[in-house]
């Protein structure tokens, strides 16, 4: 159960790429596929990002969790969060102005479809903003056992409000719908998140049953 959300975000990553062409293509036809096909371009590469994030996250909360130390925990989650935070924002920033400069990166296209990338991608990328701290709150959750929060992490972000919002914002909105299903699928998945967080503090949780434990 631990690493069934590595694999479902995973097949979230084709969940989104074969929904994404389904509907640009009805909506757009071939120019929005291509279009599609350089926003994804460099979504692969700025998701490395927050993989990293997450993959660098993992041993520190192992190993603290596993020594107890559940006050550098907090600490490690508040630095991956600032963190986070801040490379969304970079790379938020970056690519809205810089966006004609990265669509080009890609190949010399018509104009249609290098106006459709660039306006795609400058709504899009609202999605970092968000998408680097969920990416450390899922790794959190996985690696200190909370396996269930973060399945549902996974597939609240990558396929069940990703699809709601893709299914229903293009009958009001359009393309821009589909360029704006991921950002609030992520902005969503993050505000629930803060608030369980605060809530019902998982880290707390851990420190308690590590007590009940050592006075069994």
């Amino acid at each position: 159960m631990i690493g069934f959300p590595s694999f479902l975000a995973e097949v979230g990553i084709s969940v989104f790429t074969v929904s994404h062409n389904i509907i640009l293509e009805r909506l757009e036809g071939t120019d929005g596929v291509a279009a599609f096909a350089v926003i994804n371009y460099t979504h692969s590469l700025i998701l490395m990002t927050f993989l990293g994030l997450g993959a660098a996250v993992q041993p520190l909360i192992s190993y603290y969790y596993g020594s107890q130390s559940f006050a550098n925990i907090r600490l490690t989650m508040r630095i991956a969060v600032r963190t986070a935070l801040i490379a969304g924002g970079l790379l938020f920033t970056i690519v809205q102005l810089g966006a004609s400069q990265v669509v080009q990166m890609f190949g010399d296209f018509p104009a249609e479809v290098t106006n459709h990338a660039i306006y795609g991608l400058r709504l899009f990328v609202f999605a970092y903003l968000f998408m680097g701290v969920n990416f450390v709150m899922m790794t959190f959750f996985q690696t200190a056992g909370y396996a269930k929060m973060a399945v549902g992490m996974t597939a609240a972000r990558e396929m069940i409000f990703m699809l709601a919002f893709l299914l229903t914002l293009p009958l009001v909105m359009g393309v821009t719908g589909v360029w704006l299903s991921v950002p609030l699928a992520e902005g969503l998945v993050l505000f629930g998140v803060v608030y369980g967080y605060r809530r019902f503090d998982p880290v707390g949780g851990l420190a308690m049953t590590a007590a009940i434990r050592r006075n069994e």
